[in-house]
């Protein structure tokens, strides 16, 4: 559905009540509706709550910096919660990046790349360094939470942090983790792990969490900017 240009996803389901949720990082709106509520008064009254929900989207957005969409020499770009300066060289050979100097990074495109293109190439270099990166925090918290996934990977995703499928044991995390500090990467590492033992995020999920990782909240407060905003 879409309202006022917004896009809302909508989930019909057997609840009294009606809740609007507004998610990081891209600010997805989400709403929970009774089954007999019609997209008529969905939309309705998701128009009524429009001026918060774009405060809200506007909060989430600005509390999560954003890559840069040009990519050019002078840019700054995000690793593992530091700011980088990008150093653009444009000219034959293979496509790449590496780190030229403290907090700085040269990417190598070919003549003529484009914005995608040099959007494409930092994305790899996100896809190398988590790939580098992951396996031994996986490896510890299989080991904290007594679980073992089946196997895991890596995808943009724009509107979660992860995913977990319980049944195949298979995790999915997400691309836009890579510019997170360190501490907010282990947090969702730890969080869908936590899925193989308990589904839903009820009060055993997140006792598993504050027995495995105490802080859990505060590192979930600094990843999503103080966390998503409900309105009933």
């Amino acid at each position: 559905m879409i309202v006022a240009g917004i896009p809302v996803t909508v989930a019909r389901k057997a609840v009294r009540g009606f809740r609007i949720s507004v998610h990081p990082p891209e600010g997805e709106v989400r709403v929970s509706a009774p089954l007999s509520m019609g997209a008529e008064a969905i939309g309705a009254a998701v128009g009524e709550r429009l001026d918060w929900i774009r405060k809200h989207r506007e909060r989430f957005r600005a509390a999560h910096p954003a890559i840069s969409r040009s990519f050019a020499s002078g840019d700054t770009v995000y690793w593992l919660g530091r700011p980088y300066t990008l150093e653009l060289s444009q000219g034959p050979g293979r496509n790449g990046i590496r780190e030229t100097a403290e907090g700085r990074l040269e990417m190598r495109a070919k003549t003529g790349s484009s914005s995608a293109d040099r959007e494409a190439i930092l994305y790899e270099w996100y896809r190398a360094k988590l790939k580098e990166l992951l396996p031994p925090l996986l490896s510890k918290w299989e080991t904290a939470l007594g679980v073992s996934a089946a196997e895991w990977g890596l995808k943009r995703m724009r509107t979660r942090w992860g995913s977990c499928n319980p049944s195949a044991r298979r995790v999915w995390l997400s691309l836009e983790l890579a510019p997170k500090p360190l501490s907010c990467i282990e947090y969702v590492v730890a969080h869908e792990l936590a899925h193989l033992i308990e589904r839903s995020h009820g009060k055993r999920f997140k006792a598993i969490l504050d027995r495995a990782l105490p802080d859990w909240r505060a590192r979930r407060a600094l990843l999503n900017g103080r966390g998503s905003a409900d309105s009933i």
